[in-house]
């Protein structure tokens, strides 16, 4: 197994969300670890993670007569406002090709200790107490201070392929808070205490001019423990994964799409809803967007690649086996995080239960 490293580069935000999805098929192509980063220019955004309903997140009365710049991204997980910044990358082969302990249910556990590393190396140290974002924590002789202890400094995105291959991302911003205006969020979202009732940090407010993404990038590396290789290539699109303007509360399904009754998970809700024959189930949780949406592993439907992860043999350094193995539908072994399958599954029940009877 090597660990590949691409200079960081700079762009709009739409170019870095781009250009991290676009590292997955180079995972596959050189069978192995990649990381990097992009600087991303002063631009204020709203980001939604890939599967959150934007009705349920923002109000979109507010939206209108505030008419903020909202852009969806192919990771899932929580939405998040931005003002430049950077977006640090790190995808896999399979979920245990660092740690050979990961599991399932410990992909972010274990997958973020690198970036972790990277983000201490460039005077920015943080840790992970679960869910989607890492806190600031005071080092002495660093720019963190007893007063940012706990604070989100950076929102996490996932996403996980049939084949196993993940993708990580760190998002910070330069200016202002990660958190949603409250002006912009519905009660619901504002109900969900999001960053443990403390606000988030910005870089300016940790008075960094400029996080040091060269520092962050080989750090972020070295921690892999594999053998670190320059891969200096331009990251060609995904365009399976693009970047998504969000136009409308119904998004990203279609305006006749019937919405239910939103349920709640330890990370927050799980949007669930019906759309002409079929279930969907998505939300703020950090999951694969193959085993959510409008097809479920845990369905009577024939598996379309969604299944159980195979646990590698060889562990840490040659885990390109572990992978979703296509039939099986042992759906507590798909990467989750802020959720349960169980939780999934449910309400993945009640929208067909909904269809059942609304059929003729």
């Amino acid at each position: 197994m090597r660990t590949l490293v691409i200079p960081p580069a700079k762009g709009t935000l739409e170019e870095a969300i781009t250009r991290s999805a676009g590292v997955l098929p180079l995972v596959r192509r050189e069978r192995a670890i990649i990381v990097t980063a992009c600087a991303i220019e002063d631009e204020k955004a709203i980001v939604l993670g890939r599967l959150q309903r934007a009705g349920r997140v923002l109000d979109w009365p507010a939206v209108i007569a505030e008419k903020p710049r909202i852009l969806r991204r192919p990771t899932t997980g929580t939405g998040f406002a931005i003002d430049g910044g950077a977006l640090i990358t790190l995808a896999l082969p399979s979920i245990d090709a660092i740690f050979s302990d990961a599991t399932p249910r410990t992909v972010l556990n274990r997958n973020v200790r690198p970036l972790l590393r990277g983000f201490e190396a460039a005077g920015v140290p943080v840790s992970y107490f679960g869910r989607e974002w890492l806190a600031c924590r005071p080092v002495p002789g660093t720019t963190a201070t007893t007063a940012v202890r706990g604070r989100a400094i950076a929102v996490l995105g996932l996403e996980v392929d049939p084949d196993g291959v993940c993708l990580v991302e760190a998002y910070v911003t330069q200016r202002g808070s990660l958190a949603l205006p409250r002006s912009l969020v519905t009660p619901l979202e504002a109900s969900c205490d999001r960053y443990r009732g403390r606000e988030p940090l910005s870089l300016d407010e940790l008075r960094v001019p400029q996080l040091d993404l060269d520092r962050v990038v080989l750090e972020t590396a070295d921690r892999t423990g594999h053998i670190t290789f320059t891969l200096r290539t331009e990251v060609p699109a995904d365009e399976s994964r693009k970047v998504m303007l969000v136009d409308g509360p119904a998004s990203p399904l279609s305006d006749d799409a019937t919405f239910l009754e939103p349920r709640t998970v330890p990370i927050g809700f799980l949007d669930v809803a019906v759309t002409d024959r079929e279930a969907w189930v998505g939300g703020d949780l950090l999951g694969p967007t193959f085993a959510l949406g409008h097809y479920a592993a845990w369905s009577d439907q024939e598996p379309r690649g969604a299944g159980h992860v195979e646990r590698s043999e060889t562990g840490r350094g040659g885990s390109r086996e572990a992978r979703f193995a296509g039939g099986e539908r042992e759906t507590e072994q798909l990467p989750m995080e802020g959720a349960l399958w169980d939780d999934v599954r449910r309400a993945y029940d009640l929208a067909q239960r909904h269809l059942a009877l609304r059929s003729p």
